[in-house]
């Protein structure tokens, strides 16, 4: 079984099970990644599509740790995040600022690049096991909670 989690109102698939701090979006658990409600190694699998930078590191760590607690020994974790070393987003980005201001940068506390994502994840418990860029903007990384 997957956790999708900060689903919103969409689910990466039909038989994932949504959770997402924001309740108006009909997700199937209304929780914090922080403190996930299932028990340990109750899930083959977890992702975190465009989250973790909405988070400070202190969240991020507390968030996947919290994921590595509901794995299974093996379990795979998904994260995507906007890939901020891509020259293209820092243009995009630079023409946000100065037509929108900061109003998107404030959701998006806990900005990180590939690399830094790959560092943090060994960290946490999870072994990388591949990082691709996807759409225009985004990273992918996939990883599995490590048996040790």
């Amino acid at each position: 079984m997957n956790l999708d989690v900060g689903c919103g109102g969409h689910k990466i698939t039909t038989g994932s099970i949504g959770a997402d701090l924001r309740g108006h979006k009909r997700p199937d658990v209304v929780c914090s990644a922080l403190s996930l409600p299932f028990a340990d190694g109750s899930f083959e699998s977890c992702t975190l599509l465009e989250v973790i930078e909405h988070m400070d590191a202190e969240r991020q760590r507390r968030a996947l740790g919290e994921v590595n607690r509901i794995l299974v020994h093996g379990g795979q974790l998904v994260v995507s995040t906007p890939n901020m070393v891509y020259g293209l987003f820092r243009i995009v980005w630079w023409f946000w600022e100065r037509t929108y201001g900061k109003e998107w940068l404030h959701e998006h506390v806990g900005m990180l690049g590939p690399e830094e994502v790959k560092a943090l994840l060994p960290r946490l418990g999870f072994a990388v096991v591949s990082s691709k860029r996807i759409a225009v903007f985004d990273r992918i990384l996939g990883a599995e909670k490590s048996l040790a």
